[in-house]
């Protein structure tokens, strides 16, 4: 996640900062978005995603319930 979620806050504070975004980039995606893009959280090859998938929809759907 970019720092620049909550430009007017230090990330430093304190404070609890919430989840504004979830995504599955490439290193291509990682190199366009640049240096200003400061957690990625690298995933194994071998990583199974379809849990990961399961769970991501699974919080979608209680959101909307």
């Amino acid at each position: 996640m970019s720092g620049d979620a909550y430009p007017d806050e230090n990330p430093q504070d304190g404070k609890q900062h919430r989840v504004v975004a979830v995504g599955l980039l490439s290193e291509y995606d990682l190199a366009i978005l640049g240096r200003g893009f400061k957690r990625a959280y690298r995933i194994d090859e071998g990583h199974d995603f379809s849990g990961l998938l399961a769970a991501i929809d699974e919080a979608e759907r209680n959101l909307r319930n």
